[in-house]
């Protein structure tokens, strides 16, 4: 009782969101007014994955008031603590199990990794990222075609300390990209990826016409709040253009174009991106939202989608999960 005559009380963390991937845990001994903690008084940390402590991150004895977790928490998993402190003369008081704490995703991207696609007219991108904490992480960047993986990158630079990556070779035009961070801590690692692609565009006419996957896709993305999906489109001869899904049987289930707000010729030029490319969105009138000519929305399963210009005809496959 003398050595912890006021108990033991928590003092960090105090969100169960927390804002470093190597968060800290601290703890306060109350003494009546006058007195101080015995500087040989010894505590022991627990910090672990699981309610029953099998899994630990942390399991060590000191003699201070804080510990912070020297490797990264896992992204998303929770988090528990426990104290058992000690006295010379071996009495004990304890914090029991507090939790669950959620690390954070190691970094935050922060330009092009819109869920729902986004483009650029800069060639030459400056990719950037936010880390969670003050740990000494390390970097490897990778810039992709998004029907490719990171082995396939067209950009990438390993060991960078900075939070942020220049390409320095200009990406080609009207190719979807993404681009992933690998964090690295130690010898701990996690890897953040761009949920959404971006297409490096410019206002000329397009050179050739082509037809873009659409995104997202499967559709629609509940977790990302996007209902419909994205059909971006580049013309590069005016003329009669016509863009339509059909199921699997071949029957069309949905016109997009003509439209009452599409004319049944369009000029070249890039169709589908909203004015000023604004990221996130897509013109609505070349965005699909699961629902037939009728108003109705279709059975959930695959269709295509098929665009017809002049000298130009392409189809792709879409998938609907169902009405939201």
């Amino acid at each position: 009782f003398l050595a912890f005559p006021a108990g033991l009380a928590p003092v960090a963390p105090t969100d169960p969101l927390l804002t470093s991937a190597t968060p800290t845990f601290a703890w306060d001994v109350d003494q009546p007014t006058g007195l101080v903690p015995y500087s040989a008084d010894t505590f022991h940390v627990q910090v672990a994955t699981d309610t029953l402590f099998a899994h630990r991150l942390l399991d060590t004895v000191l003699t201070g008031s804080s510990v912070t977790l020297p490797s990264g928490a896992p992204p998303g998993v929770p988090l528990w603590w426990r104290l058992v402190a000690r006295s010379p003369l071996n009495v004990t008081d304890s914090i029991p199990r507090r939790g669950p704490f959620v690390p954070p995703a190691w970094v935050t991207l922060l330009t092009l990794a819109d869920p729902g696609g986004q483009s650029t007219h800069d060639s030459l991108p400056t990719l950037a990222w936010h880390p969670a904490g003050t740990a000494p992480f390390r970097y490897d960047v990778a810039v992709y075609p998004a029907s490719g993986t990171p082995a396939a990158a067209v950009a990438s630079a390993t060991g960078l300390t900075d939070t942020t990556f220049h390409v320095t070779r200009p990406l080609e035009h009207s190719l979807p990209f993404r681009w992933r961070v690998v964090v690295h801590l130690g010898t701990d690692s996690t890897i953040v990826a761009s949920r959404g692609s971006f297409v490096v565009v410019d206002d000329a006419t397009p050179a050739t016409t082509l037809l873009y996957q659409n995104f997202p896709n499967p559709f629609p993305n509940p977790r990302t709040g996007l209902l419909n999906t994205c059909i971006w489109f580049d013309v590069a001869t005016g003329g009669s253009v016509q863009l339509d899904v059909f199921d699997i049987r071949g029957r069309r289930v949905r016109r997009l174009a003509p439209a009452v707000l599409v004319p049944p010729t369009l000029d070249p030029g890039h169709y589908g991106r909203p004015p000023g490319d604004v990221p996130g969105s897509c013109d609505p009138r070349f965005a699909w939202d699961g629902r037939d000519d009728t108003g109705a929305f279709v059975r959930p399963g695959v269709y295509l989608y098929r665009l017809t210009a002049p000298g130009f005809q392409d189809a792709k496959r879409i998938v609907f999960l169902g009405a939201p």
